[in-house]
Order: structure tokens, then C-alpha cells, then sequence
């Protein structure tokens, strides 16, 4: 028998934010309807917030942590990433859904990114020590990307995840720290291989 937890369920523009328990796929459908005004006889699509991941499955819903997040998407709707909503001064409904006009590269962009940062966050959800072996494109990911869509891939709160993304931070500034010492040092051997070049030239030739 499957144990009630808890999860939140949101509207596909976000609008909408409602907590709820469920034991079950077709109970939280259910209950994230009424919660969230949809029509109960109205088909739903539901999927992972935090990269659009469609959770059709009973055996793969049981396997999510307890207070998952999940969009219920409209048959007109589509799942598009939360930078979108970020980056946008002026938030609308294409800042959410993804429009059938959207160009498949646009989209499969954005899942990439999202779907990289996701690996990143389960490999620090079972050693954040691994963050000193993540590479500079992966620490930008990392940096760039929604505080609060980190903090859910990571399971954590935001607050946790914004020291995950600054200890990031401090990762790209010393890489870029010792990058500098590097160039001068080659400058300097440079510049003393070059006099020492010059001194030989300038040697008088002994009789």
C-alpha cells in the first residue's frame, strides 16, 4: 500500500501555486484540479516544474520525493523553462507556455541547459564536493540559471541552493584568479628569455 505525501501542484503559466497529498498519479491529477480551478473532466498533462519531464507513469511518480513539483498543463499548453519568466520585465503568458510558432532549437535549447543542470544538482545531492570538478561551462550553468528552479532540482531550499550557486561563484573566480597568475608568469618567462637572448648578442666575441 502507498503512503500519502505531500507535493505542490501549479497552474501552467505558474499563476497558480497549490500544495497537496496524494498517494497516487490520478489522485494528485485530482486534487491539483480543484485546488487550481481547472475543470474536472478537463485532460492534463503533467509534468516536472523544474525541467518538463512528463510523469505519465504510477511506478515512476512513486519513485519522485515527497513535495515535487508538477505542472498541470493544459492540452494547449506546453512545458517551457522558469529563466523565461526571469529575463522577462514584463511577465505574460508566453513568458510560460511555449507557443506552437516556438522554434524546435529555441526548445531543445533550453532543455539541454536544463537538463545538464539537473545532472550537476543529483551529483551535489550526493556529494557537494564534487562542485570542485565541475568544469566552467557546467559552474556558468550552475550560476545562471533560477535560484528557485535550482533549489528544486537540488531539494533544498532556495536559500541552500543560493550558496551552492556562490560557492560556484568562488570556483569561477579562482579559476579565473589562477588563469591571470598563469599569463603573468609567462609573461615574465618571456620577457627574461628575451633579455637573456639580447645579453648574448650584445657579448663581445673574445680574440
Amino acid at each position: 500500500m502507498t503512503s500519502t505525501r505531500p507535493y505542490k501542484t501549479w497552474s501552467g503559466d505558474r499563476n497558480i501555486k497549490k500544495s497537496v497529498t496524494a498517494s497516487t498519479l490520478e489522485e494528485l491529477v485530482m486534487k491539483g484540479k480543484a485546488k487550481i480551478g481547472y475543470d474536472e473532466t478537463e485532460d492534463m498533462t503533467v509534468v516536472l516544474e523544474c525541467d518538463g519531464t512528463e510523469v505519465e507513469d504510477e511506478e515512476y511518480f512513486q519513485f519522485l520525493y515527497p513535495n515535487t513539483t508538477f505542472l498541470l498543463l493544459k492540452q494547449s499548453e506546453k512545458w517551457i523553462s522558469s529563466l523565461k519568466q526571469e529575463r522577462s520585465h514584463e511577465p505574460d503568458e508566453t513568458d510560460y507556455l511555449q507557443e506552437s510558432t516556438m522554434s524546435d532549437s529555441v526548445e531543445s535549447d533550453d532543455e539541454d541547459e536544463f537538463s545538464r543542470v539537473r545532472e550537476l544538482a543529483a551529483a551535489l545531492r550526493l556529494d557537494p564536493l564534487k562542485i570542485v570538478n565541475f568544469s566552467t561551462p557546467d559552474l556558468n550553468a550552475i550560476t545562471d540559471i533560477d535560484t528557485g528552479a535550482l533549489a528544486r532540482m537540488l531539494q533544498e531550499t532556495e536559500s541552500a541552493a543560493k550558496k551552492v550557486q556562490e560557492a560556484c561563484q568562488r570556483h569561477l573566480d579562482d579559476q579565473q584568479q589562477t588563469k591571470e597568475a598563469l599569463e603573468l608568469l609567462q609573461l615574465y618567462h618571456r620577457a627574461k628569455e628575451n633579455s637573456s637572448e639580447g645579453g648574448a648578442k650584445k657579448r663581445p666575441r673574445k680574440d
